[in-house]
This record gives structure tokens, sequence and C-alpha cells, in this order.
């Protein structure tokens, strides 16, 4: 089963989500209209991060019923390749609230990417910051813009 959260403008109150919610998106991230290469159905809608007011990180919720006694998940995210920046999807365990999956640095190829991740050890309890069970972070100083994440339970 996949699972998708897309961001709109002028649609809906809060972001497009099925079994998993950007917490606070409003307060966390900035919504976009029509950015990247115009050709791209991805270029519609994103949220990226706003390094300018310290807001570098997109935290999510995965509804507890969806996860319930599943320890496998993947995570398919797609972001515009725009810049330099770094950001890392990082996820609670049972032993840690923070441990990253995957690191990604941008090479400013200006065009959509999606990458999947398979996590093994998850324990989505909303123990990380915010209640959260996985989020995505930018580490270092140039936004990141997302359009959306998947997630399969295996």
């Amino acid at each position: 089963m996949i699972i998708t959260i897309h961001v709109g403008w002028g649609i809906l109150d809060s972001n497009y989500e099925r079994f998993i919610s950007q917490i606070e998106p409003e307060k966390t991230s900035l919504a976009w209209w029509h950015i990247g290469p115009k050709e791209s159905v991805y270029s519609r809608f994103a949220r990226s991060t706003n390094c300018k007011k310290n807001q570098k990180t997109l935290f999510f919720d995965v509804n507890d019923e969806f996860v319930k006694d599943t320890k496998r998940i993947s995570l398919r995210i797609t972001w515009l390749d725009r810049g330099k920046g770094k950001w890392s999807l990082n996820y609670t365990t049972k032993k840690t609230i923070d441990k990253k999956a995957y690191q990604i640095k941008n090479t400013n190829t200006g065009v959509w990417r999606t990458k999947e991740i398979i996590i093994e050890d998850i324990d989505f309890k909303n123990k990380g910051e915010r209640g959260s069970d996985f989020v995505l972070k930018s580490l270092s100083n140039e936004d990141v813009i997302f359009h959306k994440v998947e997630i399969s339970k295996h």
C-alpha cells in the first residue's frame, strides 16, 4: 500500500494526506506553487524548509494503526535538486529518536528526483520532536524543496 502526502495552495486547508501527516506545516515550512521545471507534474505544488526563519526541519506523523506491528517500511521522497544543500531523513527507533536513515547532497541539476529508502527498525510511536515519527532536515543553510513523501509497509 502506498500513502502519499502532497501539498497544495488554495485547494485545502492543509496538505493532501492519508495515513501520514506533516506536523504544523504552516509553522515549520514554506508552501510553493509552480516551482521547478514547468513540464513536470511535481512542479505544481511543493513545500520547503525556510532557513531564513530557522525552519530547517519538516516533521511527520504516521498513523499509529497503519504501522501497528510493522517494523519494515519504505519511504519514497521526491525533491527538487536545486542548489548544493544537504538534507537527511531521520526517524525514531526503540533506541533513538533521531536515527539518520539517509543523507543527500543536492547537485543543482534543477530536476525533480525521487529516492526510496527502506527502513527495517522503525518504532513509530510519536517519540520524536513535536511528536514526530520521522523528519526531513536541512543540514545546511540552503532550503530544500519537497513535492511528496510516500510510505509503504512490508
